[in-house]
């Protein structure tokens, strides 16, 4: 190794181990945590359990861990370092999604939402602290609280970087077709996998998706509806494995590549228009023929009273 080469990996050590400080202070503890007693478990109220019943949803809860999360984003899964609008959905306390923002500055929209109002409030008030360690950097520019925060760090002209927190629906997100990347770490309800897959035929072609689920195999089960295209290296699932709250050696996740609709849905769908407009012509010569024999009928009578 060069010289350059190891003060460039002693500056990248640094920025890491600083990055690492500044996440401890603005959630007041170390970022890692393990095991089923997480602040993510523990902070759910009465509350959050009738919002859980009400939108029929999960608020299963696990945190994957900084060094599960920089796998996931290297080049071989999420590719971060190329992506500019990134979503996560089902943010918990919002450790990843801010973790993101803060390390890599090619990404200038991130935006985490989540369901549960206690676990956005953890991420609300870590947005907050954030501004307070450096109000020159970081500006609050929108905040409802336990709605929304925003906060924006200026990087040029008229150039900015925005974090946007939201508390609410994932399936009242309306953006996510402008995600280059978007991490689905959420348990969603059987009942809910047909929602789910409208909700991501708005998500653009080429847009990578990190999730919880077996999204193809279990939620998307019809092979000619496959939107998705699961990564190779990805298919290996004791391999492909990455440190979580609750799995030291490591979880499977699943990565995907948003696709067109395959050709043999598209045929479907020409086929189906081509038989409603076979049909609807064929009323339209019925109603024709109707026509010209009322027509010819009308001439006999007037012929025979002539």
């Amino acid at each position: 190794m060069s010289k350059n080469d190891t003060e460039q990996c002693d500056d990248n050590m640094n920025y890491l181990a600083g990055l690492d400080e500044t996440m401890a202070k603005i959630y007041d503890s170390q970022e890692i945590e393990s095991g089923w007693e997480t602040r993510g478990h523990n902070c759910l109220n009465k509350e959050d359990k009738k919002i859980e019943k009400a939108k029929k949803c999960s608020l299963l809860y696990g945190e994957i861990h900084p060094e599960g999360l920089n796998r996931a984003v290297d080049e071989d899964h999420l590719d971060i370092t190329t992506k500019k609008t990134v979503y996560d959905l089902g943010m918990g306390t919002g450790k990843s999604i801010i973790r993101l923002f803060l390390e890599y500055k090619n990404i200038t929209r991130a935006v985490g939402v989540e369901l549960s109002l206690s676990r956005f409030n953890i991420a609300e008030r870590a947005v907050i602290k954030l501004h307070n360690e450096n109000k020159k950097k970081y500006k609050i520019c929108r905040h409802t609280p336990n709605e929304l925060i925003q906060i924006r760090e200026t990087i040029g002209f008229g150039k900015y970087r925005n974090l946007i927190l939201k508390c609410g629906d994932l399936f009242d997100e309306k953006g996510i077709g402008k995600a280059d990347a978007i991490i689905f770490n959420t348990d969603i309800p059987n009942e809910l996998y047909s929602k789910l897959y409208n909700y991501f035929l708005q998500v653009k072609k080429g847009c990578v998706i990190m999730s919880y689920l077996d999204l193809n195999h279990d939620c998307f089960p019809e092979k000619d509806n496959n939107i998705l295209k699961q990564f190779n290296i990805n298919k290996n699932v004791k391999r492909d494995v990455f440190v979580t709250s609750w799995s030291k050696s490591g979880h499977h996740f699943f990565f995907w590549e948003r696709i067109k609709l395959e050709a043999k849905t598209k045929l479907k769908d020409l086929m189906i228009l081509a038989m409603d407009g076979l049909k609807k012509k064929n009323k339209e010569d019925k109603g024709t023929k109707k026509e010209r024999i009322e027509q010819k009928k009308k001439r006999a009578i007037m012929l025979r009273r002539s």
